[in-house]
């Protein structure tokens, strides 16, 4: 057994090393990358090198070095730092406009204060100690024991701002559909996994804390387990922040999505769907706007015959600007109408329309192929398509031509 454990040890000492390392380059290789969206890769870079210092030190309590300099090991702290990044940098993909102002850097105050108590005066006796009298030290000084208490405060910020991310996840969510006609690679759907893991480490964290003082059931690999969370998660934002493209390519466009989110996170709106309650919803939105009933007819009348004559659907770029300056109209008064008017939103306004063109080619005597199909109707790949298609018709286009061979 003590041959088993001395080989996880190495094992796992390793494997932290080596998460460190490629940590360290792909925090390297991320802060030399010249984009638009600068600040989002700065606070990735930040995220990654954070988690590059606790593998770090992961790799330092698993090898069994700097025991007798423990002090080193108050750069836990740093984890206080995790849950703010992870917001900050969700709010700064779906936000172009977005500047760190004091408030956030105020979210950040945990850190030196953790940094304090475990090197300031009250603990100065704990100095010469060994590494696992440093983490119980508290015990014979305050009566408290930071190697518990730390943790479970950090572990708890993490949830806090998981949570706050998510919130901002659902409304850009909300926006782009507001805004855009196609979704790809503006969904930011692989960041529910980043955040629905930091949720998790920090849950596992708070339960592997209190059950050996709730339960007495002693868990061995707490560590270990942090270890891996850190390694998948670090990975995981790291390649596909970098594969993450700019979302607004117009300031004014990223000023007022971020103007649009921020309502929709404070009232976590759902999305609105195309039936007469989300009718109903969207006329309660817009009570105190300023289109009246008349003029809300006309620009819905001019839509209704521009989608019929110029078919702008067809264009796989088509968005809420380039429609609203067809129609000469403001952009918001646009949303309003088709929010009020259809009861759905731009997008699943435009895809509406392009489903049912499709349909018509998909019902020709020889039709299309399916790759062709989705192309001409507008859809920007055969999966968006399928994807969409299915959900109006409850059909994929496959059943759907099925369907028609068969009449």
């Amino acid at each position: 057994m003590t041959i088993l454990n001395t080989l996880a040890s190495e094992f796992f000492s390793q494997a932290a090393l080596i998460g460190a390392s490629q940590g360290l380059t792909l925090a390297i290789v991320i802060s030399s990358i010249k984009r638009e969206n600068r600040l989002a890769n700065v606070l990735l870079t930040a995220f990654i090198l954070i988690a590059t210092i606790r593998l770090f030190l992961l790799y330092l309590l698993h090898s069994g070095k700097f025991i007798q300099t423990p002090e080193i090991f108050t750069l836990l702290s740093l984890s206080f730092a995790v849950g703010p990044l992870l917001y900050f940098y969700v709010l700064a993909l779906s936000h172009q406009s977005l500047r760190l102002g004091l408030k956030h850097y105020l979210q950040f105050l945990p850190v030196p204060l953790c940094i304090f108590i475990s090197l300031g005066p009250g603990f100065s006796e704990g100095r010469q100690m060994d590494l696992e009298n440093w983490f119980n030290r508290g015990e014979s000084i305050m009566n408290f024991h930071l190697d518990i208490i730390l943790p479970l405060l950090s572990a708890s910020w993490l949830m806090l701002y998981a949570v706050l991310a998510g919130r901002c996840l659902y409304a850009h969510d909300f926006t782009i559909r507001q805004y855009f006609s196609s979704l790809e690679h503006k969904t930011l759907q692989w960041l529910w996994v980043v955040i629905g893991l930091c949720f998790l480490a920090g849950f596992l964290e708070i339960c592997l804390q209190l059950l050996p003082i709730l339960f007495d059931i002693e868990l061995a690999g707490r560590l270990r387990i942090t270890l891996i969370f850190n390694v998948i998660t670090m990975f995981i934002i790291a390649i596909m922040g970098l594969k993450q493209p700019v979302i607004f390519s117009h300031p004014e466009a990223a000023e007022e999505a971020a103007v649009e989110a921020k309502e929709v996170s404070a009232s976590m709106l759902p999305v609105v769907v195309p039936d007469q309650d989300a009718k109903a919803d969207g006329k309660q939105r817009y009570k105190k706007s300023g289109l009246n009933t008349c003029k809300l007819d006309i620009i819905w009348l001019k839509l209704q015959q521009l989608m019929h004559d110029k078919k702008p659907y067809l264009s796989c770029t088509i968005n809420l600007r380039d429609l609203a300056q067809e129609l000469n109209v403001s952009h918001n008064y646009l949303t309003e109408v088709i929010n009020r008017q259809s009861g759905s939103n731009f997008f699943d306004f435009i895809n509406h329309f392009r489903v049912d063109f499709a349909k018509q080619l998909l019902s020709c005597e020889k039709p299309l192929p399916l790759l062709d199909v989705a192309l001409e109707s507008g859809f920007s790949s055969q999966s968006a398509f399928s994807t969409r298609f299915k959900k109006v018709t409850g059909l994929t286009p496959s059943q759907f031509l099925r369907q028609q061979e068969t009449k």
